[in-house]
């Protein structure tokens, strides 16, 4: 199995005044379950914890298996649904589906 980044390394999430959602997290799920999915943090193969803090420029590194879609939601400090995507692959991934989330920031719904 193959690991891809998930979110573009230059990934930033930012809140409806354009600074970025500190203290928010995001959390990766197989597409279309309800089944949890570890991340990794580094190609060395470090788990993320599952709910991934976003660092203090609204980003975080999320590698997961290039084989799989995915359901990402992003969570603000409150643990409110800040936006989701679903059936999203790896960069450059094999997996079912489409729209990575590579150029996506800034977006609430």
């Amino acid at each position: 199995m193959a690991f891809a980044y998930l979110l573009d390394p230059s990934f930033q999430t930012l809140d409806e005044n354009g600074r970025p959602l500190v203290g928010g997290h995001i959390e990766v799920y197989r597409h279309n379950t309800s089944v949890k999915y570890v991340t990794k943090a580094d190609f060395e193969g470090t788990d993320n914890p599952f709910k991934v803090p976003l660092n203090s420029k609204g980003m975080a590194v999320i590698i997961a298996s290039d084989q799989l879609a995915y359901d990402v939601f992003c969570y603000d400090r409150f643990g409110a649904l800040y936006w989701s995507r679903q059936n999203v692959n790896t960069i450059g991934g094999s997996g079912g589906g489409g729209g990575n989330l590579s150029r996506l920031s800034g977006i609430k719904q």
